[in-house]
């Protein structure tokens, strides 16, 4: 009877784990106590098995550290609950998706999070207004990735390493969003080659579309029984190949940030090099010319 109990109690832990796996981002304009109440609302970022950046988050930056042989960046544990999280580079991700007063403050009074126009590069989404202009669309979300680097960049240098590092989780997200399928299309080594830039909310002819809900497309995590018994010890190859390149995307972006900050340069020369082939090539928008 015991085992029979036991079976039955990690068969329920894997059903949770593969329907409760997190989105890249989530999309709709939901408020934190609908987001942990409503199970059926599954994609968002979050605590337990809904998180997603976070563990992004966790890679990049234990990766990025190891890069520059010291602990430039917060260490991000990898189980973090982001809803309850004294760690700011956890936070500024989190609050890209959940909107708190220090980001509203920023982007000004916003009716709608998800679905204003001149808010749509936040997910590295594509512009109802510039509609078919993939360049222009490309050039939006690299601008302000830029943009949110050198607000970091000013905390940094008045000594609020607490904004600093709110400010970087938060240009992480966008960089993260770009390889979600549901966001953007890449092709090419490492998924570098940005192809489409999806919209959301309002169809635009010839663009993907990211749907309300997306079952596959906007997730990180493969969805295998290895990967799934137990979503707090998940390894780097749990992740999707796409999740896995927007790891390496934004380790190259934090290495980029430090190098720059520790050889006391403006950052925004190094992330420009990030964006360009020669850094990598992650964000090469002139290919869309």
């Amino acid at each position: 009877m015991k085992k029979i109990i036991l079976l039955v109690f990690l068969v329920l832990v894997v059903f949770a784990s593969t329907t409760l796996q997190f989105s890249m981002v989530s999309c709709d304009a939901h408020s934190l106590e609908t987001v942990l109440l409503d199970n059926s609302n599954k994609w968002h970022t979050g605590a337990l098995m809904t998180r997603g950046h976070e563990d992004l988050l966790h890679y990049a930056v234990k990766e990025a550290n190891r890069i520059l042989n010291n602990n430039f960046y917060p260490s991000v544990k990898l189980g973090v609950p982001a809803v309850d999280t004294s760690n700011q580079l956890v936070r500024g991700s989190y609050e890209t998706d959940f909107p708190g007063n220090k980001i509203k403050s920023h982007y000004g009074n916003v009716h709608d999070w998800h679905n204003e126009d001149h808010l749509q590069s936040l997910h590295f989404l594509r512009k109802y207004s510039i509609g078919s202009n993939l360049y222009q669309s490309c050039l939006d979300g690299t601008n302000l990735i830029l943009e949110i680097t050198n607000l970091a960049w000013e905390n940094y240098k008045n000594g609020d390493m607490n904004s600093f590092n709110f400010w970087l989780g938060h240009a992480c997200h966008i960089i993260q969003d770009s390889f979600s399928p549901a966001h953007a299309r890449r092709e090419g080594p490492d998924n570098k080659y940005i192809v489409d830039i999806c919209s959301y909310g309002k169809k635009v002819p010839g663009a993907c579309f990211h749907e309300k809900v997306e079952v596959d497309d906007d997730r990180v995590w493969r969805n295998s029984l290895n990967c799934s018994m137990n979503p707090f010890n998940r390894p780097f190859n749990c992740l999707k190949p796409l999740a896995q390149s927007s790891v390496n995307a934004t380790t190259s972006y934090l290495v980029a940030v430090a190098r720059a900050l520790m050889a006391d340069k403006d950052p925004a020369i190094m992330v420009k090099m990030f964006f360009s082939f020669m850094g990598g090539g992650y964000f090469s928008c002139e290919r869309l010319k």
